[in-house]
């Protein structure tokens, strides 16, 4: 797991906060906060399991300012749409990625979007924007947000794929859990 994480960020192995915090790479043993672990994402957390990724494929990394996770597969980076699981290509390496332009990326991590939502940036308090109805029931671009702390926000991306994973079309999915 180090071997790979080394390969995909080098020596920064304390992670890093990028974009006003729209884009989290989780740290290397990160003492103060273990949900900005990669070790406690990878091997403790529920979302290896609950999302069925493979321990030797897929690297947990960090996040975007919606919660989704930035998984390495092998040597690409995806993003995991935590309310489907579905896995979305980002780039062939990290290296592909972090060559693009600046303003791509934020736009792609959602710069925007965490200047609109999150707070000013406070060590120790690293906040998700969720939108009040989930994409996946509102089956359209959300317009209005609201703030979560990281792990609540995962969770509730969460807890809403296992509760619709494999639920047939036209059933009623009660969200008194989101907000």
């Amino acid at each position: 797991m180090l071997r790979r994480y080394r390969q995909a960020f080098g020596d920064h192995l304390g992670g890093f906060l990028a974009f006003d915090q729209a884009l989290i790479i989780f740290g290397w043993s990160s003492e103060y906060n273990p949900a900005l672990d990669v070790q406690w994402h990878n091997l403790f957390s529920p979302f290896k399991d609950a999302y069925r990724l493979s321990f030797d494929e897929h690297l947990i990394v960090g996040c975007d300012v919606l919660g989704d996770l930035l998984i390495l597969r092998d040597s690409e980076v995806c993003r995991m749409d935590g309310e489907t699981g579905t896995l979305e290509l980002l780039a062939a390496s990290t290296d592909d990625l972090f060559c693009r332009p600046v303003s791509e990326l934020a736009e792609m991590f959602g710069l925007s979007l965490a200047k609109r939502v999150l707070p000013s940036w406070d060590v120790g308090s690293v906040f998700r924007a969720l939108p009040t109805r989930p994409y996946l029931i509102a089956g359209k671009p959300p317009t209005s947000f609201f703030k979560s702390p990281l792990l609540r926000a995962m969770g509730l991306k969460l807890r809403l794929f296992q509760t619709t994973a494999g639920a047939p079309d036209g059933t009623v999915i009660g969200l008194d859990f989101w907000n």
